[in-house]
């Protein structure tokens, strides 16, 4: 499997993965870029992961942070 992105907002991420419950409460404000070209080879249970991935003008605010 190959994921590859290119400056997505993290923002977006961070509102979907707090909505799926995985991350962030919707009371925190993630902004950044997120670049992302990874390749994971092997069970889903022991992936074997290679690549790059970079965030730039990353920043957290609001609630317990």
């Amino acid at each position: 499997m190959q994921l590859h992105t290119k400056d997505s907002s993290l923002t977006e991420l961070a509102k979907l993965a707090g909505a799926l419950g995985v991350a962030f409460s919707p009371e925190y404000k993630i902004d950044g870029k997120l670049t992302v070209d990874v390749t994971a080879k092997g069970p889903s249970n022991a992936p074997q992961l290679n690549g790059n991935v970079a965030l730039k003008d990353v920043s957290a605010s609001g609630g317990q942070i």
